[in-house]
């Protein structure tokens, strides 16, 4: 019997199973040799209607909000270091959940659900890694920032080494910060602007019927013609995203100084999870329970956490990701600037290592 690779696992599979299951999920009937087989879907309009404009300018608003409201409460802040560090006044809660938002931007969010349905589930993995940098972090890297009561991580390079090196880490910084915000922007941008586009209709030929497929080569019955209509729509515009978001984000940091930033964050954070709840709600509803789709998740064979393979050509194995990405979070929550300079903000050691 022919079979067909599927999945991430390349699992092998007989042919006909294959297509009955295809078949099953878009409910069609055995198709009559040489007959040509349609799928017409209606259209799903994707576009932003009112509601959606009000809540997306009501965050943008309410983040401006948060910089006028720090402005306006910090006119004490005389100095860069009050500024920039908060006074040293901040607490656990805040700051931990700043650190959460400031890396999970639109490249998390938009890439991980594509990494996994492609590669696997085993890039959950790191959450095993996060454990092993909590611990480098806060236990190596954090006393000495803390204790030397720096405003920027870079400070450290002159006072280890010289200004040279100092003046060098700080360009490669700013390089790299600029070339991964231009994106982190970009990316939301272009998912609200391709929110207004629409799978209309699919169209396929089947030139044999499943009762055959047994007896007929896995080319006679593969689709001949994909064809993916798309009814664009006038949704937002893709540079209005990036420039509103853009202006608002220097706005606050601007007026408010760090603790703006950290309590924008906080209110961003919120709005991440009632999405992430959101979705993850209307996908067990529409797909009858979270067993389907595990079940799913397994026939395709997803679920593929446990892979002690010690390959370091393999794209995600247990190894690479839980100690290679021990090493590449701790580039970042242990010694970027921009986890650095939240951690310091707090009022006390014990707070900045919670």
């Amino acid at each position: 019997m022919t079979g067909i690779l599927i999945g991430s696992a390349n699992r092998t599979i007989p042919a006909l199973d294959f297509v009955e299951r295809c078949a099953h999920c878009y409910l069609l009937s055995p198709i009559p040799h040489n007959q040509k087989a349609t799928m017409a879907f209606s259209p799903v309009i994707g576009s932003f209607v009112a509601a959606d404009y009000a809540v997306f300018a009501l965050m943008l608003l309410v983040s401006a909000a948060i910089g006028v409201y720090y402005a306006i409460v910090g006119r004490g802040q005389s100095s860069s270091r009050e500024f920039l560090m908060g006074g040293q006044s901040m607490t656990a809660v805040p700051v931990a959940l700043s650190l959460t938002a400031s890396f999970m931007s639109a490249i998390t969010v938009l890439a991980t659900p594509a990494e996994v349905y492609r590669y696997g589930a085993s890039y959950g993995l790191f959450s095993l890694s996060y454990v092993l940098v909590v611990v480098v972090s806060s236990e190596v890297f954090l006393p000495v920032f803390y204790r030397l009561g720096i405003t920027s991580t870079y400070e450290y390079l002159e006072i280890r080494f010289n200004r040279a090196t100092r003046l060098l880490g700080t360009v490669m910084f700013i390089v790299q910060t600029m070339l991964y915000t231009g994106i982190v922007i970009y990316a939301p941008a272009l998912a609200l602007n391709q929110v207004s586009k629409s799978l209309e209709r699919i169209s396929f030929h089947a030139p044999s019927a499943l009762s055959a497929l047994e007896t007929t080569p896995l080319l006679n019955y593969v689709p001949l013609s994909l064809s993916f209509l798309l009814s664009p729509v006038t949704g937002m515009d893709l540079w209005g995203a990036v420039i509103s978001t853009g202006v608002v984000c220097t706005f606050y940091c601007a007026m408010g100084g760090l603790k703006a930033v950290v309590w924008t964050d906080v209110f961003q954070v919120g709005i991440m999870v009632a999405g992430f709840l959101s979705v993850i709600i209307r996908a067990v509803v529409l797909q009858g329970g979270v067993s389907n789709i595990l079940n799913h998740a397994e026939l395709g064979g997803r679920l593929n956490f446990w892979d002690f393979d010690a390959s370091p050509l393999r794209r995600y194995t247990f190894w690479t990701i839980t100690f290679g990405g021990t090493f590449v979070w701790t580039s970042i929550y242990g010694i970027n600037q921009a986890q650095v300079q939240r951690y310091i903000s707090c009022k006390s050691m014990t707070h900045a290592k919670m």
